[in-house]
């Protein structure tokens, strides 16, 4: 009996935990649709619903996943998800959204208005501006107090911005070294698949013929 009242208690104070949650939902942080685009593509994750799901999924998964055999357990040795989960644990909203680009805009002036509207709201500043990361890219990062972060990545050659925005808490340091163990991961096995470069072939020499010698009649 002891045993039933203990279980029916603690069905009640979960759900009404459940409701607390859905009764105060994140509402969808702010993207403005940068100048000349047009929102192809949203995703929306809150820790309400999907988000919540998946951080509680990965670390599930490395857990049932490990010892695998074959590609799927050496990817689960070398890259540990439970430290990604543990990065972004503190994340309550994620928001995702794709603009393709009129022509006739310039990338310049997508970066121009995401960084005019971010450095001049209150507490927001740039962390990363960068067009070397991959051929006709312009990358930028902002973040406020390393609770909230909005970036927005232009492919000048498809005409295309994806810009995201959090709310939430992100481990940096943790995010960074779990993405650079596993970059150096990726890396390591498709130098391992590349196939090795054939010699080059050599077309066998011909041998010389000696100059024949004419003799001159007398």
């Amino acid at each position: 009996m002891r045993a039933l009242v203990v279980s029916v208690l603690a069905v009640v104070l979960l759900a009404a935990a459940v409701a607390a949650q859905e009764a105060t939902p994140v509402a969808p942080p702010e993207i403005a649709t940068p100048p000349g685009g047009t929102l192809v593509t949203e995703v929306n994750l809150s820790e309400n619903d999907i988000l919540g799901m998946i951080k509680q999924a990965i670390p599930a998964f490395a857990q049932s996943a490990a010892g695998a055999p074959g590609d799927l357990g050496k990817f689960l040795k070398n890259v540990d998800l439970n430290a990604f989960a543990d990065a972004i644990s503190g994340v309550k909203f994620i928001r995702v959204m794709q603009f393709k680009l009129d022509p006739k805009t310039a990338p310049a002036a997508v970066a121009t208005s995401y960084e005019k509207e971010f450095t001049q709201a209150e507490g927001w500043s740039r962390v990363l501006y960068d067009t070397s990361m991959a051929p006709n890219s312009v990358v930028a990062v902002y973040t406020r107090g390393g609770e909230d972060f909005f970036g927005v990545g232009i492919d000048t050659k498809a005409k295309r911005a994806v810009a995201f925005r959090t709310i939430g808490f992100v481990d940096i340091p943790k995010l960074a070294a779990w993405m650079g163990r596993t970059a150096r991961f990726v890396t390591e096995q498709e130098a391992k698949q590349k196939p090795a470069p054939k010699p080059a072939a050599t077309t066998p020499k011909k041998p010389t013929k000696k100059p024949s010698t004419t003799k001159t009649r007398k």
